[in-house]
């Protein structure tokens, strides 16, 4: 009994298909992302961290988080669409509450104000 793996005659036909499938795992079934990324920052421009971001999609189905490092900074990569981010820290009120926005392959920049009580 011939391996089939062994087999001159299919061996650079598994090759192919293997290549493809891991190929076609590892990067063209990957949805293209774009990134959402700016400050959050307080009335004076001190930049405030650990706000957290949430990223909802208008039509069910897809969300992400981000939350702003130390320098206030956030990104967060995502699929195009129509997305509302909303900024929540405990003691803080946020200007805007939430931004709604159209996330192209241009990606997407905003900051939040941060309003200490």
């Amino acid at each position: 009994m011939t391996n089939l793996f062994e087999s001159r005659t299919l061996l650079p036909y598994f090759r192919t298909v293997d290549f493809v499938t891991i190929r076609n795992l590892l990067w063209f079934d990957r949805p293209r992302t774009y990134w959402v990324r700016k400050k959050v920052a307080d009335g004076k421009g001190k930049l405030v961290d650990d706000v957290q971001i949430s990223f909802g999609l208008v039509s069910p189905g897809q969300f992400g988080e981000a939350t702003s490092g130390h320098w206030g900074r956030f990104w967060k990569a995502l699929s195009v669409g129509e997305y509302v981010a909303v900024p929540v820290k405990i003691g803080y009120a946020f200007e805007p509450e939430s931004i709604a926005f159209q996330l192209s392959p241009k990606g997407k920049r905003m900051e939040f104000k941060a309003v200490p009580p």
